[in-house]
Order: structure tokens, then sequence, then C-alpha cells
């Protein structure tokens, strides 16, 4: 249905998967689709041994979906090194806990097939992935190692889809992201504004569910000025009347600020092959109540040492 309107968002986000040109890439299977279609309940197809390229928490995903879809052996090779991956340390240790195998500090160099089948994946050393400046820059050594596998996945990133954009002059693309201000979000098209993911950042800012919904405030607030109104969009979320809590003082038990966090049940390794079922197991009672204890809520008793180093005991 056609409209016009004074103000549109634009928050379209990274679905697709970023892609590759190394040689035989056009073998590859994307890892969001793979992860999409098992979402959905679609029959998937995976071979025996696998090797996964990227190093984050979607190439962690699909590795792990991969074993649980019937593949014997997984491989996830990345450009970083063990501690540069950048997928949760949690996710990466289930990983290998699961039998996935990792090679960090291997790019793909090609993909070697016979016809349109894969056969092996030959992999070149990463000696750095970054510059001085912190910028991405890989650069790669004359090792080579070559790894037998019958199907590749990629997850070496995701990127936002800007069809729609083909032929506006008036809206700028850099680096694959809409140009957006960071103060307003708006773009330099009028009345177009952009945010999440799909809109270009202040340098160093994280691509987070928080940072995008603080986006969408900013932008809120600034197409809220354009269309004549305040700006402000501080909403009141409860408006009743406090209960009593006079007889509740705060207390925490002593220490309660470097109490370890309480270590959760996980289904069998053994179990987890051919099936979603949920890893994480649910707390006991008494260990809900053990780590509810460890909130810091810092207004009430958690202070700093007198030389400032940490909360005082």
């Amino acid at each position: 249905m056609a409209g016009c309107f004074d103000a549109v968002l634009v928050g379209i986000g990274t679905w697709q998967t970023a892609t590759s040109k190394i040689p035989g890439s056009e073998a590859v299977v994307e890892g969001l689709d793979l992860l999409r279609k098992v979402r959905e309940g679609k029959k998937v197809r995976v071979t025996d041994s696998v090797v996964v390229i990227g190093g984050g928490n979607v190439a962690v995903d699909v590795a792990m979906t991969a074993l649980r879809c019937g593949a014997e052996k997984v491989t996830m090779a990345c450009l970083e090194s063990r501690e540069e991956m950048p997928a949760f340390e949690w996710e990466i240790e289930e990983a290998v806990e699961e039998g996935v195998e990792l090679l960090p500090g291997w790019g793909p160099g090609k993909i070697v097939r016979d016809g349109a089948s894969v056969k092996q994946v030959e992999l070149v050393q990463c000696t750095s992935v970054f510059d001085d400046s912190g910028a991405f820059c890989p650069m790669f050594g004359s090792d080579k190692l070559v790894v037998d596998a019958d199907q590749v996945i990629l997850a070496i990133g995701q990127a936002t889809n800007l069809d729609f954009a083909a032929g506006k002059t008036d809206l700028e693309v850099v680096g694959g992201m809409i140009k957006a201000d960071p103060a307003t979000q708006a773009t330099p098209a009028a009345g177009l504004y952009a945010g999440g993911d799909a809109a270009t950042k202040a340098p160093g800012t994280p691509g987070t569910i928080i940072e995008a919904i603080a986006a969408g405030r900013r932008a809120a607030s600034a197409i809220d000025q354009a269309l004549g109104g305040s700006g402000d969009i501080d909403e009141q979320l409860w408006t009743g009347t406090a209960p009593d809590v006079a007889s509740y003082v705060g207390r925490r038990d002593a220490g309660f600020a470097v109490i370890p966090r309480v270590e959760y049940a996980k289904l069998p390794v053994e179990e987890r092959k051919g099936n979603f079922d949920e890893v994480g197991q649910c707390f006991s009672e008494e260990e809900a109540v053990a780590e509810a204890k460890r909130c810091l809520p810092c207004d009430l008793e958690l202070k700093l040492a007198p030389n400032g180093s940490g909360p005082a005991a």
C-alpha cells in the first residue's frame, strides 16, 4: 500500500550473509540462510564433513547447528587468533565441548571442487587481522593448510540489502551502510532517517541491540521536532502508588559483590546431537536464590573501598 509520509525511519538491519570472492565460493552455503531454514523448520542438507568459515557468534551457531543436523565432523576456520575471535567465549567453549574443531589464524584461500562437489578447502595462514590503527586489514603468510570437506558454510559477517536505494542520489552509502547523522539519525535525503545496523555509527560504536534502541529514540525525538513537536519522547511507565518498603533495608550478604556466578546444569553432550533441545537447564530454587543474592544495587550497599580499587568488604 503506497502512502505519503513526512518522515520515514529505515531500520532494515543486516540480514544478508557477507559474501566472499575466493575461488570456488559459488559452491558455499550461506550461514544465515542455513540458520533461517532450520528456524523455520525446513529441511536442510548438511554433509558429513563441514568447514565453517568465520569466528563470530553466527559462525559458532552455524557450526553447532550443523552437528545437530547430522554432520559427523565440523571445523571452524577464522582469520582471528583464538584470543581475538569475536564470538562469546562461552559459546566457543560450548562448541569445542560438542566436538567442533577450531582453526584460528587461518583464512580461506580457495575451495577445491570436483565438478559441483566440494572436496577440500585450502586455507592460508593469517599473520595479523588489524593494522596499527585497529582497522580491519588482514595480512597473510606463505603457510597453507588443506582441509578435507564436502560442504563449506560461510559466516564471515552480515550485510545490508540496499537495493531500494539504487539510483537515489540524495541517499549516501558509506561502507555498505546508510550515512546518518549520529545525533539525529537524519540522512541527506529530506525526511528520511536511518538507524540500527543499517546506518553509520560514531567511530568505535558497537552494533548492539542497545545501540539500535538508542538510535531509534534519537530518531523519534528528531522526527518529532521536525514535525513541530517538542522532541520530548520520555515516557512515564508507571504512575501508581509505591508499595510499603519501609521494612526492607537493602542488606546484602557480606562479600555479595564478588560472589561467583552460579553454574547452571547443562544437557549432556551425548544428548545434544540430532536435536535442538535446550542445553542450559533451569536453576533449582536454591540456586535461583543464591544467584539473586549477587544483585548489585549500587545505591543500597555497594561502595568503593577508600582507595577506590573496588567494593568495600
